[in-house]
């Protein structure tokens, strides 16, 4: 019996066949029993047929990662084997419908899915086979697979609820005589009966809201999409008005106007779609509004790979907009500091009168996961508007770099905001001194936003003689390598928020042998922006752009060559 302390199970499928309705029941299912769940999607940009994939990690202690290991499969498609052949062990237990027998390798187990579906009253309840099936092997409680199966089909009425029990009963009957290999993790379940299971869309979705978000304004690109429908179908519990517009520029234009009008305003995107929205972000520069766009990063140029992951768009959520003005980008690295950064980026850019950018990606968007604490939904600051009086200025120089901001009817004074550099009063000018004065006032906003932002994580090793460094959704699957990695010579510097960087930067990165950086995209920019902004030059980048995240057993074997050989 081995000491692993996860279990992978893997369902493969075509677009319709109904995998992520598995995914969906049995991590509901597990969840409901005390296990913590984590699922990563990947899926081709086509409605039917492909080859799509699902990853459910099972664990008694939070594991939210991916990994090349799979204990179990499922496929619902002949092709699925190949597309996971580099996944699979000698020892991974590969489960498929009798009637893909003939084309599928001999060791993968049949199992009539779809003569039990048939036989309980539809070949549509092969899903439900198979989720019994796997509650079988795992030896959960039959009472709460059923209870989970009716739940599940509650609004399709009796007969639907008991044909789909019968199936499920069926899988999980068929699961007793299925022979699990030795060494097969079991897994003991967790304290995460009660726990919250949410996804990365929604995480952001509730964290704006918890911010004070009143109105979301998009046009629908994926992997972005899922803010906006999680901020429609919260609608009308919180007031929250829903704009899909015609395009990414009229998206950006109208959060700049609702912003301006007093109303907090989210944007929602993926690079494509952001890089229309630049003239806009430069426009919130110079007005000095706030702004909040999430962009969720997937492969480019251009339409790339619209339904994979990367962390390519870091440069153009640094330097997009022309001219020069400051900003904060935040990179969470899962779903619980998803809604905390959501939360914050609202706060932090009505407090500093800046556009705050949320660089997610498609692995964070649509994954899910097994929350270890409760959501933090406390209040927010409403106090950064002010009543204005006829004396008010929008950009008065004083003692704060933050001018009072005011919006239109909430006082006697006029608003006045232009795209042109301005007075104090927000009239047009051409004044070189005049100028000099406003552009000094937005850019000391950058010291002000380095103080607000979260520091990096540093975990240390005993040794301390080499450093990784990563951002983003990296952070757990680089914390699970050093768990595997033998050796303890290797500390973690992982940065949540990517820019502005922390003025003690030059100092958390000298002292070592070797420092290297770990990054889901082909020319290492994190790395690039931090040569820039310190002169410091990792001796490896540890690269992935394939489209897919990196998985534990990747960056395990790095972490073994850290020092000895180029990645």
């Amino acid at each position: 019996m081995t000491k692993r302390n996860y279990l992978s199970i893997v369902l493969v499928g075509s677009a319709g066949q109904g995998i992520q309705t598995v995914e969906k029941g049995l991590a509901t299912l597990l969840k409901k029993a005390g296990y913590a769940v984590f699922t990563n999607k990947e899926y081709m940009s086509r409605v039917r047929g492909g080859v799509n994939s699902t990853q459910l990690i099972v664990s008694s202690t939070n594991r939210r990662c991916f990994h090349d290991t799979t204990d179990v499969a499922v496929l619902f498609t002949p092709d699925g084997y190949e597309h996971i052949a580099h996944r699979l062990q000698d020892s991974t237990v590969v489960l498929a419908d009798a009637s893909l027998h003939e084309q599928l390798p001999e060791s993968v187990t049949s199992v009539p899915f779809l003569d039990y579906a048939k036989e309980a009253g539809s070949k549509l309840y092969q899903n439900s086979v198979a989720i019994g099936l796997i509650a079988g092997l795992l030896s959960l409680k039959k009472e709460a697979l059923e209870a989970q199966v009716t739940a599940a089909f509650a609004a399709k009425g009796e007969s639907v609820q008991k044909g789909n029990r019968e199936a499920a009963q069926r899988g999980y009957e068929e699961a007793q005589g299925i022979s699990l290999p030795e060494p097969f993790p079991r897994i003991t379940p967790g304290p995460y009966g009660k726990s919250l299971f949410i996804g990365g869309s929604e995480a952001l979705g509730l964290g704006a809201i918890a911010g004070g978000c009143s109105f979301i304004c998009s046009y629908p690109m994926s992997p972005g999409t899922g803010l906006l429908t999680t901020l429609a179908k919260y609608s009308h519990t919180f007031n929250i008005a829903v704009e899909q517009v015609e395009d990414e520029i009229a998206a950006v234009n109208m959060a700049a106007g609702a912003w301006y009008a007093g109303a907090r305003t989210v944007v929602t995107t993926s690079g494509g779609g952001f890089a229309l929205m630049t003239e806009g972000i430069s426009l919130a520069g110079i007005m000095e509004l706030p702004l909040v766009v999430n962009i969720s990063m997937r492969p480019g140029p251009a339409t790339g790979l619209p339904t994979r992951t990367e962390q390519g768009d870091l440069n153009l959520a640094v330097y997009a907009g022309h001219g020069e003005f400051p900003r904060i980008v935040y990179a969470p690295r899962d779903t619980q500091q998803g809604f905390d950064l959501a939360k914050r980026a609202m706060e932090d850019a009505d407090a500093c009168q800046v556009p705050v950018i949320l660089l997610t990606d498609q692995y964070f968007m649509d994954g899910m996961e097994t929350l270890d604490q409760d959501l933090d939904t406390h209040g927010y600051d409403t106090q950064h508007i002010v009543e204005t009086d006829p004396s008010y200025k929008r950009y008065a120089l004083g003692n704060s770099v933050v001018s009072p901001r005011g919006i239109p009817g909430y006082g006697t004074g006029i608003v006045c905001c232009d795209s042109d550099e301005h007075t104090e009063e927000g009239y047009i000018t051409e004044s070189m001194s005049v100028r000099c004065s406003m552009m000094d006032k937005r850019m000391a906003k950058h010291a002000l936003c380095q103080k607000r932002i979260p520091a990096p994580e540093l975990l240390k090793s005993t040794a301390r003689k080499k450093l990784l460094v990563s951002w983003g959704t990296n952070y757990h699957v680089v914390r699970h390598a050093l768990e595997e990695y033998d050796g303890d010579d290797i500390d973690f510097l992982h940065f949540s928020c990517v820019y502005p960087l922390p003025e003690n930067l030059s100092e958390l990165l000298s002292g070592y042998d070797v420092t290297a950086v770990l990054e889901n995209n082909y020319t290492a920019q994190f790395a690039r922006l931090i040569r820039g902004e310190t002169g410091h030059s990792f001796d490896t980048e540890i690269l992935q752009y394939d489209g897919q995240p990196f998985s534990v057993e990747h960056v395990t074997a790095a972490l073994k060559n850290l020092g000895k050989e180029e990645q």
